[in-house]
């Protein structure tokens, strides 16, 4: 499009505007370019004028003019590899602003020209000394290069010495000044660190195999839209911005050294930190992780999520389902137990806001909680949520999030989720890295618009990759893997995928193996069948790399008893049918001693009869390392038998812990424990209809299942506990129903009652002394909604307001504390009878919240 316009611009400042006109409301228009030529004055602004010459053959005269002294330079620029000065220019005589000079032009070609008065030069901001980096000595050299900006290095020092001393990995922290003072002259610059990359791999005496990027970066190279943002460690954006479905950041531009084959040379994560703070509680986070975490069986335990077909505008049919189900069967070990959230078997509920699935939400929030080595995600999704339905939502889901301890690897292939470039916003996959102590530790996922189809292939490579044993027999990095992965890999579509993470980092999985040797005295390497209401003695081993018998362990395992396999039917994709696994038969601990596991476990009624086999699972740990095993030569087949049971378990219910009495007051997130006995054991099979281990909260249709929450005590099938963690309970007064079942579907219950208060750290409730009156002794008793330390100090005055006695206890974690006195002042005499006040003060470790309670007692002998 073309405008013209003659004619002297109105004023000193012209508008032009441009509107966009579209019957489409959905449509979008975008400005390329824009270019602006205007006549204008051969007058200087500020000591300086640039001006162009007309495309002519002739000696042309030029006057310039609104100089501050006859002190000009006058330079042609055309080329700014070869500035020259012109010689002979002529000033005015009656007006020194004027400079006159004449210049030869050739048709075809035009020449810069630049004018520059004694005011126009510019000056330099500032110098300052740079000590030399010296990146390009080829002394240099380490395995493993984190790549810094100064304010992090202190953080990026404390992870080089953790991989140094946990791994000894040779490792090197780089501040990425340095790399911009070597390799672009101080400018930011993403191809200087490619340039650095590359020179490292040519010349260093140590070529870097990791690359770890720590910090968020952003696509505002200039600051034009956020001036007062960060680009920490900027990604390389590609020119098609403004196309959805080729823009993208990516750090793979960083290790691709040869364009022909367009394969990344070294294994590159990125730490999207945004502050110092981030930076600390990132790196406390990667250590805890590889130093602290728990040993349980959530490291055995991968979670599928798959998105349904529905859309917006449309039905995807199976495609997400069928993808997420061949990666579970196909490409994931079958030593791990496979939970799979496929959200097409979840009830839809239409509201304000559009089709939702809460009961989808909740399975998710519940598996991420109970731990999960890997949460693994095939859908439709965006910046802040999974599928149109918001099964995952940075809004609703995130603050729900509590597996501390048991932070999982994130495999999301959706669209958009780690759109870690845009300072504007962080993005749902940048926050749950981004989280202290909780969320994942670690996630390959896209941060642009990507094709399911592409999605699901790189899913399965990496897969193929991230379960693998590297040389020393130990689980594979997670750059090893994302490197093999891209090494078969290396669409555009693979380079919106990005590790966000540690790529020196393994996996939480279980390192060594255990073998189930005999089922009843029988061996597990054929199948076993057993009948329901039998009991079955499980041997086992662990074993060493050569498969021999190993006697290292002392610990226990968590063993695991599964119905057979079910398919679950989808009409209206066909007839389509997917895998999911049959019912909790048993889960309880058993002892390991000597690397030897025994263990027994009753076959409840509720069983699907047959010859489909079932699954016998096992995980133990010591106080140092872990192992796994598994058999499914196991069937469950004939008639019922055993002995007769008409009683139903033994139940107690209480929340938090023990000291729990009905109508206590408990916090929002308060866990409810359930304590189970039974001679013949519980039963945790759903097989049955109405036969679940479930809880009513205050009378409700929907019931709560416990079954997940189960386990048998120590070496025993006979008790067990449930820990089920509520989330959001309301404040108020709430009652509670638990109803259980045991292996021959007798059943018994137990009611509770208590109230939710608002957790607060120092907050206290029914603070009361018993007894009182009191003659020798009393009790200051309190209940708190939380179970954070706190200290506790209660001030005994007169009633004319004098001090008599300081009572002290530190770190009280107890809901419900208990501090005696035994009725003396200061001095160690028996307080006089009367009335007397008191102060209890709770106040947090750190003095920073503090609550108090004023009260009364009396003495009377």
């Amino acid at each position: 499009m073309m405008m013209e316009r003659t004619g002297a611009l109105p004023g000193d400042r012209s508008v032009l505007r441009l509107s966009f006109g579209t019957r489409n409301n959905a449509a979008q228009g975008w400005l390329d370019w824009l270019e602006i030529f205007y006549h204008r004055r051969f007058e200087a602004e500020n000591d300086f004028l640039l001006f162009t010459s007309p495309d002519t053959t002739a000696v042309i005269d030029y006057t310039i003019s609104k100089f501050s002294s006859r002190d000009v330079y006058v330079f042609e620029i055309s080329s700014h590899k070869d500035v020259r000065r012109v010689t002979d220019p002529a000033f005015d005589a009656a007006d020194a602003s004027i400079v006159r000079f004449q210049a030869a032009q050739t048709n075809g070609s035009t020449t810069e020209f630049a004018a520059v008065g004694p005011k126009g030069f510019k000056t330099v901001g500032g110098v300052k000394k740079i000590s030399n980096s010296n990146l390009h000595a080829s002394t240099n050299g380490a395995e493993f290069l984190i790549l810094a900006p100064s304010d992090f290095t202190a953080d990026a020092n404390r992870l080089k010495e953790h991989r140094e001393r946990l791994d000894q990995l040779r490792t090197t922290v780089i501040t990425v000044d340095q790399v911009y003072s070597e390799f672009s002259s101080g400018m930011l610059d993403p191809t200087a660190i490619r340039d650095f990359l590359k020179y490292t791999q040519a010349s260093w005496s140590v070529k870097p195999r990791y690359v770890l990027l720590f910090g968020a970066g952003s696509y505002d190279y200039k600051k034009i839209k956020f001036p007062n943002a960060d680009n920490w460690i900027p990604p390389f954006e590609t020119l098609e911005s403004n196309v959805q479905i080729l823009t993208l950041a990516t750090d793979d531009y960083f290790a691709i050294f040869d364009p022909s084959t367009q394969r990344i040379a070294v294994s590159i994560g990125r730490l999207p930190v945004r502050s110092q703070t981030a930076a600390t509680e990132m790196i406390d986070k990667i250590i805890n992780y590889e130093t602290t975490a728990a040993y349980d069986s959530w490291r055995n335990r991968i979670t599928f999520v798959a998105d349904d077909g529905l859309t917006s505008t449309g039905d995807d049919g199976a495609i997400h389902t069928d993808q997420s189900e061949r990666l579970a069967l196909v490409y994931t070990p079958d030593s791990y137990t496979k939970d799979k959230i496929f959200i097409v078997q979840y009830p839809t509920v239409n509201s304000a806001t559009g089709r939702r699935k809460p009961s989808a939400n909740e399975a998710i929030d519940q598996a991420i909680n109970r731990g999960t080595v890997v949460l693994n995600y095939t859908g439709h999704g965006n910046t802040g949520q999974w599928a149109h339905e918001k099964i995952f939502s940075e809004d609703q889901d995130f603050s729900l999030i509590n597996n501390k301890g048991k932070l999982f690897f994130l495999v999301a292939a959706t669209c958009d989720f780690a759109r870690y470039d845009n300072p504007e916003e962080t993005s749902a996959g940048e926050e749950l890295i981004l989280m202290p102590e909780r969320g994942a530790i670690a996630a390959v996922t896209a941060d642009r618009v990507v094709y399911s189809d592409q999605n699901a292939l790189l899913n399965w490579t990496l897969y193929q990759n991230l379960f693998r044993e590297d040389s020393q027999g130990k689980p594979m990095r997670l750059g090893d893997a994302m490197w093999l992965t891209k090494q078969v890999l290396n669409s555009t579509n693979d380079l919106k995928h990005h590790l966000l993470g540690d790529p020196t980092m393994r996996l939480a999985v279980p390192r060594g193996r255990l073998s189930i040797d005999s089922l009843n005295g029988q061996n597990a390497s054929t199948l076993v069948t057993v009948n329901a209401l039998s009991k079955v003695l499980v041997k086992g081993n662990l074993r060493s790399q050569s498969g021999a018998p190993a006697s290292s362990m002392q610990g226990r395992a968590l063993m695991e008893v599964f119905d057979s396999k079910r398919k679950v039917l989808v009409p209206e994709w066909g007839g389509y049918t997917f895998e999911v696994n049959g019912s909790l038969i048993y889960r309880g601990e058993v002892s390991i001693r000597n690397g030897a596991v025994q263990g027994m476990f009753p076959v409840p009624k509720d069983v699907s009869y047959g010859d489909d086999r079932s699954r016998i699972s096992l995980y133990g740990w010591s106080d140092s390392t872990d192992a796994i095993g598994y058999t499914e030569n196991l069937a469950i087949s004939g008639a019922a038998g055993g002995g007769i049971d008409t009683s139903g378990p033994a139940i107690r219910v209480y929340l938090e812990d023990q000291s729990f009495h009905p109508g206590d007051i408990v916090g929002p997130s308060a866990t409810l424990v359930v304590e189970l006995a039974d001679s013949s054991g519980i039963n945790t099979s759903t097989a049955g209809v109405g036969h679940k281990l479930e809880a009513v909260l205050d009378n409700s249709q929907r019931t709560i299942d416990l079954t997940e929450y189960y386990r048998g005590n120590l070496d025993t099938y006979q008790t067990g506990q449930v820990r089920y963690p509520f989330l959001d309970l309301a404040e108020g007064r709430h009652s509670l129903t638990v109803k259980a079942w045991d292996v021959y579907n007798n059943s018994a219950q137990a009611e509770t009652f208590f109230e939710v208060r608002a957790a607060t750290e120092t907050g206290i409730f029914n603070a009361v002394n018993v007894p009182n009156p009191f003659a020798r002794s009393t009790t200051f008793t309190f209940q708190r909604s939380s179970t954070d330390p706190v200290d506790v100090e209660i001030k005994v005055y007169t009633v004319a307001g004098r001090l008599i006695q300081v009572l002290e206890a530190m770190a009280i974690t107890d809901r419900v504390g208990r501090i005696p006195w035994d009725g003396r002042d200061r001095d160690g005499n028996e307080i006089a009878n009367g009335v007397y006040l008191y102060r209890l003060i709770v106040r947090s470790m750190d003095r920073s919240v503090s609550n108090e309670i004023l009260g009364r007692l009396a003495v009377l002998r």
